[in-house]
């Protein structure tokens, strides 16, 4: 069954299985009647692909020639240049492929970060050619899942290991497993445990759920505990229908992808990328108000910024502590748990607006400002850190901004700075000691440095 992701520690490399698993070698298909964790061998879901492009993935035919993925399947080589690599297979892994098509293209999610706990975990491949009329492909869920869903049963499937144990086996047949849905968050869906679950070579594969008589996917396999034997997330379809997979689908497929032939069709997922230099059509439109595709990746939470153009989410905000201190940000929802609220590190504190809406900020002060921690001038707005207390501090004295109550203006050096008031009883000729300018580590020339770029 589905892979169930390694956890943080093991991430991408193990989580999709080696090798080719071609048909003429039996040795490499499982013989296991048992299913990946607990399921069974699936003989149906012909849309169900095994995708290999480096080693074994799981995929989903979601368009004739489009197959859903995980990003983490694919990462290495998207980023290596190489997005025309592998194909995927057609079948249930125990006899004759029905089919096989190359990969002639694929895209990840621009905000893939594996050691951001696999968010934004998903990807699409373009086939050089449209899947066997017999195969349907399947439709992707929009709908929002909540905490309601919790106890929705779903079915897994996925080309997977058996066994989780000793590197894992049994990997290279299709299988499914029926689990209940045990929780909902703002990026991912999650089930499993030691008895049914999925495993390595599961990645990519899809969580599927019935509404109203017809089965979506709603997940696409992502990670899980070492050794498949405790819980294992999905990432969710729902999330990533507006920013990421209507515009691809798209741009691959229907009346408005990409040919060279503008048409402006209320019908279309996306708007025509021939119509329009902000769309997926290999050119990079600077000034778009959602960031093109075609562009490189633009400023990520917390990263500097000066103006919403310099980053992915269009959001450039201001530290509340000090509106000179600008950074990358997002959009939150400031109603629900700070864990669904869709905000992820280092913004993990929804901040709520005068008009409602929220927007992600650190926890405690923001780096760079007054009080933040430092080691050395340049993490700091200012320029300036106090070596002794570890801390950034900003200039004072003359026309300069007061300093915050818990500071007092201070001598180090040629400058006054707000410290932390002296509680031992030095004294100088003002009644307290001068910060020293040993301990004040500079960044270039006074405060005239920009505080460092966070990754």
């Amino acid at each position: 069954m589905r892979i169930s992701p390694l956890l943080a520690t093991a991430l991408v490399a193990a989580s999709c299985q080696a090798g080719d698993f071609s048909r003429d070698d039996d040795s490499s298909i499982g013989s296991a009647t048992n299913s990946i964790v607990g399921g069974v061998e699936a003989t149906f879901d012909e849309a169900v692909v095994a995708v290999v492009v480096g080693g074994l993935c799981t995929g989903t035919l979601v368009a004739p020639r489009i197959v859903l993925t995980a990003a983490h399947c694919v990462r290495d080589v998207i980023e290596a240049g190489f997005t025309n690599l592998g194909r995927v297979n057609f079948g249930d892994g125990r006899g004759p492929w029905i089919d096989s098509i190359d990969v002639i293209d694929m895209t990840m999610h621009r905000l893939y970060d594996p050691p951001a706990f696999f968010l934004h975990d998903i990807a699409l491949l373009r086939l050089a050619r449209a899947a066997p009329e017999s195969i349907k492909p399947i439709p992707i869920s929009t709908t929002a899942l909540t905490d309601e869903d919790v106890g929705l049963q779903l079915r897994v499937v996925g080309f997977g290991n058996t066994d989780g144990a000793n590197g894992g086996s049994g990997s290279g047949t299709k299988r499914q497993v029926t689990v209940p849905l045990l929780e909902v968050n703002a990026a991912h869906i999650g089930f499993g445990d030691h008895i049914y679950n999925t495993c390595q070579g599961d990645s990519g594969g899809p969580t599927f759920a019935t509404f109203d008589g017809v089965e979506y996917v709603i997940g696409v396999t992502s990670f899980g505990a070492s050794g498949c034997a405790g819980r294992s997330y999905m990432t969710r379809t729902d999330v990533m229908w507006d920013v990421f997979l209507t515009e691809v689908i798209g741009a691959w497929s229907g009346p408005c992808q990409n040919d060279g032939e503008c048409v402006e069709d209320a019908s279309c997922l996306f708007p025509d990328p021939d119509c329009d230099i902000c769309g997926m059509e290999g050119l990079c439109g600077t000034d778009c108000a959602a960031p093109d595709r075609d562009c490189p990746l633009g400023g990520l939470p917390s990263d500097d910024c000066s103006q919403p153009t310099d980053c992915e989410s269009r959001l450039c905000t201001g530290a509340p502590e000090d509106s000179r201190i600008t950074y990358c940000s997002m959009s939150c929802d400031p109603t629900k748990l700070s864990s669904q609220s869709g905000c992820s590190p280092p913004l993990t504190v929804c901040e709520e607006q005068p008009d409602g809406t929220g927007i992600c900020g650190f926890s405690g002060i923001s780096p760079g400002a007054q009080g933040s921690s430092c080691a050395e001038g340049n993490e700091c707005r200012s320029g300036m850190c106090d070596g002794r207390e570890g801390i950034c501090v900003e200039p004072c004295g003359g026309d300069l901004p007061e300093c915050g109550e818990e500071y007092e203006c201070r001598a180090a050096g040629d400058v006054k700075v707000c410290a932390i008031p002296d509680e031992r009883g030095c004294s100088t000729g003002s009644g307290r000691s001068g910060l020293g300018s040993g301990l004040l580590l500079l960044m270039g020339l006074a405060w005239a440095g920009r505080r460092r770029q966070r990754n």
